[in-house]
């Protein structure tokens, strides 16, 4: 890297090379992807085994990604009632540490019954 001046003035900021811009902007322009399962678990209870999960994931570039964020239950005994949410967002890097996020998301319960959201007696 080397520094340029303003004339034989006061430095006035990083300059790179033709060759270091190409190399730094052919790895900033890559597509990435990364997925974390945060929690995965079955559990065995009495009468009812579950299976429970959260995890979320990206896919784009340094300061632009598409999230998908998921997490839920689901009975695999009994009744095999359950419910799940499934986020779609889209991210971009506003300040270093911060993230703008802006999407979808869709909830959902199932089971036993028309509508197992209510409680019956």
């Amino acid at each position: 890297m080397k520094f340029t001046t303003n004339r034989g003035g006061p430095l006035i900021g990083p300059s790179a090379t033709a060759t270091e811009d190409r190399r730094s902007y052919q790895i900033d322009d890559r597509i990435m992807v990364t997925y974390d399962f945060d929690q995965l678990e079955y559990r065995v209870n009495e009468g009812t085994d579950m299976l429970g999960w959260e995890a979320q994931g990206w896919l784009g570039r340094d300061y632009n990604k598409l999230w998908v964020k998921t997490e839920g239950d689901q009975r695999l005994s009994g009744d095999n009632g359950g419910e799940a949410e499934v986020q779609l967002l889209y991210g971009q890097s506003i300040a270093p540490f911060w993230n703008f996020q802006v999407g979808g998301r869709h909830d959902q319960l199932h089971g036993a019954g028309p509508d197992p959201s209510r409680f019956s007696p």
